[in-house]
């Protein structure tokens, strides 16, 4: 019953998101036959020069058609990491915020359980999103490009894109366990998002990188090496499941009455 719920109330933000990506993804995959080689003009009349060297593309070949699909990469990142710590930040706390934790926790079922319920919609819709992501891109490339690029590149941008935004999701998570009315979870995207454009300004603060999440994952570096960072990604699952644990246990002894 729990879990047919928390899929109900969260399936509007789901196929929001999902849409997003999808539609801009196919949408430049369908552009990149007829503007593939002008993109580099395109970019330096629409896009700064310190823009394109923080959002990594100073290193894309857009002779590549993964080369221009890498553009949208920290567009991605930014959205599917809004929708991870929107949804997150709220599917424990709202019960606190909308003063229906003590009917939820009278039930015959205990608290953590209920919590792992919430936790597992809300992982699998992120999921869900973008495999849906992947698989509408792969088909894109198959019926608009047809040669020239292989498949793996896609699937490690998306593996990119899940790790960054379950780690936004598990931090907004955290963060809503502690103050259940605050309504900073894009704050704390937005905010991070803010610092690796600065960093990737200014060259003194290239020793913070490991702390800024925008910077773990660069779409023009997974395209180029075809692998993910090892460092970067387990980084990213240790600050993700310690995160977790600490929101969950702390939902799990929350009074209701706050």
């Amino acid at each position: 019953m729990l879990f047919k719920r928390e899929l109900k109330l969260n399936l509007k933000a789901f196929i929001i998101c999902t849409t997003i990506g999808v539609a801009l993804s196919v949408y430049i995959i369908a552009l990149t036959p007829k503007m593939g080689a002008d993109m580099q003009q395109i970019l330096n009349m629409k896009v700064p020069k310190p823009l394109q060297i923080a959002f990594g593309m100073e290193k894309l070949n857009f002779g590549s058609p993964l080369g221009i699909y890498a553009i949208l990469f920290s567009y991605m990142y930014l959205t599917f990491s809004i929708y991870a710590a929107s949804m997150f930040a709220s599917i424990v706390s709202k019960e606190f915020t909308d003063k229906t934790a003590e009917f939820l926790f009278s039930l015959p079922v205990n608290r953590s359980t209920i919590i792992k319920t919430k936790l597992g919609v809300a992982i699998l819709y992120l999921t869900t999103s973008l495999a849906v992501t992947f698989f509408a891109s792969w088909v894109a490339f198959a019926v608009f490009i047809k040669v020239g690029y292989t498949v793996q590149p896609l699937f490690l941008i998306c593996t990119a894109l899940w790790l960054g935004a379950m780690f936004f999701g598990a931090a907004a998570y955290l963060l809503s366990s502690i103050y259940t009315k605050s309504r900073t979870a894009v704050g704390l995207v937005l905010g991070a998002y803010l610092l690796q454009v600065v960093i990737s300004l200014k060259d003194s603060l290239e020793f913070i990188k490991y702390i800024s999440p925008f910077d773990w994952f660069k779409g023009a570096d997974i395209v180029n090496e075809n692998t993910l960072s090892i460092p970067n990604c387990s980084l990213a699952v240790v600050a993700i499941i310690v995160c977790l644990w600490v929101g969950s246990n702390r939902f799990v002894k929350k009074d209701v009455l706050v």
